[in-house]
């Protein structure tokens, strides 16, 4: 995923353990968060979704996709043209649909 299409990121652990060597401390969400993010990377239902899901919110992230087949979710500001991902639509649990 191209940094410049998703802008400043924040991702779970469990997506950082994926690739290491690409994010910074401050893109982990267990840490304090410079600068609001564009893009915010988690797993569903793993121990990441509910803080990825309320960084989003005080982000005003409120466009949410999946990766078919996958539990990683992405929250952004807008769709994301990431034709590669094949992404769909997702609602976050207790959303309005």
């Amino acid at each position: 995923m191209s940094q410049a299409t998703l802008g400043r990121v924040a991702a779970d652990g469990a997506v950082v353990a994926l690739a290491p060597g690409r994010f910074q401390r401050s893109q982990i969400l267990w840490y304090p968060q410079p600068q609001a993010p564009d893009t915010v990377i988690f797993f569903a239902h793993g121990q990441g979704t509910a803080p990825a899901l309320a960084l989003a919110s005080r982000s005003g992230l409120r466009v949410f996709s999946q990766i078919p087949g996958t539990r990683l979710r992405i929250a952004s500001h807008a769709a994301l043209r990431l034709p590669a991902l094949s992404l769909v639509p997702w609602a976050p649990p207790g959303a309005s649909p």
